[in-house]
């Protein structure tokens, strides 16, 4: 597991400490080819590393690396310097990743694996994106018009996305969306949530749990399910 300040800051130590929660030990490793680079997530054993425009998973036991399609192959989902988006922002809070979260659906040693990615909005002309491990581009996964995404989650290889409404669409591992369900929640004034996460569930759950955080302290769980 990852200490979260990876997700956000460009590692620049080449030295990179992991701590394992079944064992409650941490170990520091040499891992040269993460620095300069951002950490986007870390599923199976693996690491999403994200060098922008670059794109590439790291076993950090192994060492292995595989590289992913870039971010600007075509079609390209980045956004241009000179778009109205951009040009809204102040130049120094444009951001120097694409990639808000990154997940594999299995270890990239089993065939068929997908890398799942949610995008940053200001960097990127998709919400969500996916590729298969030798891929030569992303493909988009399409969501409901006007609704952000703001997290996503496998389970039993189905891909959970939640909107900001706490809604869940759910797709296939085709970039298909398969089912639909609005949220569980009536929402007023200032009770929309501020975080929004999917938390994966175990073999015997129908499905994951979605934690929403209310502005005023309050905490929402709810479970979507796919019988």
């Amino acid at each position: 597991m990852l200490p979260p300040q990876l997700r956000t800051r460009r590692i620049s130590d080449p030295y990179v400490i992991f701590y394992d929660i079944a064992q409650s030990k941490t170990y520091r490793l040499w891992l040269p080819y993460m620095r300069g680079k951002y950490c986007r997530g870390s599923s199976h054993g693996w690491l999403v590393l994200e060098y922008l425009p670059r794109v590439s998973l790291l076993n950090p036991i192994t060492k292995r690396c595989i590289d992913l399609p870039s971010l600007d192959s075509p079609p390209t989902l980045l956004r241009d310097a000179t778009s109205k988006r951009m040009r809204s922002v102040p130049s120094n809070q444009h951001k120097e990743f694409c990639i808000k979260k990154a997940s594999l659906s299995c270890t990239p040693s089993k065939p068929g694996c997908v890398v799942v990615a949610l995008f940053c909005l200001l960097s990127s002309n998709w919400h969500l994106g996916f590729c298969r491990i030798g891929d030569s581009q992303w493909t988009k996964l399409k969501q409901d018009a006007g609704l952000v995404v703001r997290d996503f989650a496998f389970y039993n290889n189905l891909v959970y996305t939640v909107n900001t409404q706490m809604g869940i669409s759910v797709y296939d591992l085709q970039g298909c969306p398969l089912w639909t369900f609005p949220s569980k929640i009536n929402f007023y004034y200032n009770y929309f949530p501020t975080q929004i996460k999917l938390v994966e569930g175990d073999a015997d759950s129908s499905g994951p749990l979605i934690v929403g955080t209310l502005r005023l302290s309050g905490v929402i769980i709810c479970r979507y399910g796919v019988e």
